[in-house]
């Protein structure tokens, strides 16, 4: 397990941010890697003066009934070779199906079919992977009819029968609760914490009475509420700032680390 930090994720306009800080945890999206085909400067900065990177993929379409999509794999690890990544993280969701991409990280319907399907994708992208698997829960917009278990009962016999780590995303289990009337006690009491390879959090907004995880709003008092639960059950592990536009001044920045931070110290059960 390493140790516990708060850190911000890698976005090319907070590097310097993230430098300055010193955290020595970080993620960085896969897909932008792609695209960049070379290590930014101050990416390689950050890995020379020990800090630890995280490939964090959002399409390989783990849900798919039609298999993952695999092209990813071969850049997921190209990068974990690049930055000695201990592990690389995906979404329990699905994102394309029939060659055309939803658009949108979209829950898997939660019975025994799809659970197989899942674990049978799982097994298959580990054996392709040269470090292991994490996975993250989602924030969902809409529930499927018919499920035969919960979200929480879901997502542990995942990550049991197919051995992975867990990344476990506050906001989104917050998101939960709130569009979805998910009971975060009950919840917190079933999900493999003991699994938590690092954590989530991350600003979000109210809309049409949705609370959407946007990665673009003021971290809110809900998710840090559910962090408090979280590390009041023993859970230490890195946490993951997460701002993806409109990115608010150092200044703001600082003081939403500082504030998961402050409940990290309040909170947490010495292990």
């Amino acid at each position: 397990m390493i140790d516990s930090q708060v850190g911000l994720a890698w976005r090319a306009e907070l590097a310097d941010l993230i430098l300055d800080r010193g955290s020595m945890f970080t993620e960085i999206l896969v897909e932008d890697q792609m695209r960049h085909g070379f290590v930014p400067e101050k990416l390689q900065s950050y890995l020379d003066n020990g800090g630890t990177i995280v490939p964090h993929g959002i399409s390989l379409s783990l849900g798919s009934a039609e298999g993952p999509q695999f092209k990813n794999l071969d850049s997921m690890n190209r990068l974990v070779e690049e930055y000695r990544s201990p592990f690389v993280s995906e979404h329990i969701s699905y994102v394309e199906s029939g060659g055309v991409s939803v658009g949108h990280l979209t829950p898997v319907p939660r019975t025994e079919d799809m659970l197989g399907i899942f674990i049978e994708n799982v097994q298959w992208v580990k054996r392709e992977l040269s470090v292991p698997l994490v996975l993250e829960n989602i924030a969902a917009l809409i529930e499927w009819p018919g499920a035969e278990m919960s979200e929480a009962q879901f997502i542990r016999r995942l990550i049991e029968e197919t051995d992975c780590g867990m990344l476990l995303d506050l906001s989104n289990l917050y998101a939960q609760s709130v569009n979805h009337g998910l009971n975060l006690a009950e919840a917190l009491d079933v999900l493999p914490l003991d699994r938590v390879s690092y954590m989530h959090i991350a600003g979000g907004v109210m809309k049409n009475e949705r609370y959407h995880d946007s990665h673009c709003h003021s971290l809110k008092p809900g998710p840090l509420s559910v962090l408090e639960m979280v590390c009041q059950r023993g859970v230490k592990c890195p946490i993951v700032l997460e701002w993806d536009s409109q990115f608010p001044s150092d200044a703001e920045l600082r003081g939403e680390l500082d504030a998961i931070e402050a409940v990290v110290k309040r909170t947490s059960i010495p292990r």
